[in-house]
């Protein structure tokens, strides 16, 4: 929706649960009866594996909050690993970027570490100098996180470093 609304001209839409899609379709135009817009191609696939399988490349992709942490609390991802944030996966994102685009997460503040070090390690795959991976991620973080709930932020991964003026304005 935030895209639609940014003016995108199309929009990309990869859903895994069915379910989801029926929710959002029951509420109409409430939801501004997004899945039945023409700029929305609804795909119900993981996201993962429609990226690494589509021909296409993309401005922005934006994975925000994909995975929950019921699983995380039950003991349910204990011993498998999830394949969204593996440098492998993010290899796959970053070659369906166009010259200018960017992996966006949505996350909880606890992931920065993990996002980061994920993301570096598949710059410098990429050739790209340790020194220099910093050029390539900005981190924005809720700056005032709701009661009792764990602080949120947006982690951006550009295929082009970011310029000073861009960062500035970031920072802002």
């Amino acid at each position: 929706m935030l895209s639609l609304l940014a003016n995108s001209e199309s929009v990309t839409a990869v859903e895994l649960n069915p379910i989801i899609v029926d929710i959002v379709r029951s509420y109409g135009d409430r939801t501004g009866n997004l899945y039945s817009r023409p700029d929305v191609n609804l795909f119900l696939d993981e996201g993962r594996n429609f990226i690494s399988r589509s021909p296409d490349r993309f401005d922005l992709i934006i994975l925000g909050f994909v995975d929950s942490w019921a699983s995380v609390s039950s003991g349910g991802l204990a011993l498998s690993e999830n394949y969204l944030y593996t440098t492998e996966a993010f290899e796959d994102y970053f070659a369906h970027l166009t010259d200018r685009g960017a992996v966006v997460f949505i996350r909880w503040q606890t992931d920065i570490p993990r996002l980061v070090t994920t993301g570096a390690a598949m710059l410098e795959r990429r050739g790209i100098s340790a020194r220099d991976v910093g050029k390539y991620i900005s981190i924005l973080l809720e700056e005032e996180p709701r009661p009792h709930e764990p602080a949120a932020m947006i982690y951006m991964l550009r295929r082009m470093p970011f310029t000073e003026q861009e960062a500035m304005k970031l920072r802002r």
